[in-house]
C-alpha cells in the first residue's frame, strides 16, 4: 500500500499548480487501479468521481483515448486486467514509473 496521503497532500499544494494536471491524473489513476486490484470498488468508486472524473480531460492526452471509458469498466469486473487498457498492468512497475 502506498502512502497516497502524504503524497496527494504535497503534490496538490498550491505551488504546483495547473501545470501539473497530467501528473494529477497518473498518481490518481494509479492509486485507483491500486483499489481496483484489492477489491475495494465502493472506495474505488467514490475515488472515481471525486479525484478523476475532473481530471477526465487529461485522459485524453494518453495514447489510449479509451483509458478512461476503461477506468469506468474496472467497476465491474473482477481484475485490473480485464480491461484493455491494462491487461499488463503491475502495481509496483506502474509506481516506478510515477517516480
Amino acid at each position: 500500500r502506498g502512502e497516497w496521503a502524504a503524497i496527494s497532500k504535497i503534490t496538490t499544494k498550491s505551488i504546483l499548480g495547473r501545470s501539473n494536471r497530467r501528473f494529477l491524473y497518473a498518481m490518481y489513476r494509479q492509486e485507483y487501479l491500486e483499489l481496483i486490484s484489492r477489491g475495494e470498488n465502493e472506495r474505488a468508486f467514490s475515488f472515481l468521481h471525486k479525484k478523476l472524473k475532473p481530471l477526465e480531460a487529461q485522459s485524453k492526452a494518453q495514447a489510449n483515448k479509451n483509458e478512461f471509458a476503461d477506468l469506468c469498466y474496472l467497476l465491474t469486473c473482477k481484475s485490473v486486467h480485464d480491461a484493455p487498457s491494462f491487461r499488463n498492468w503491475d502495481a509496483a512497475t506502474a509506481r516506478d514509473k510515477l517516480a
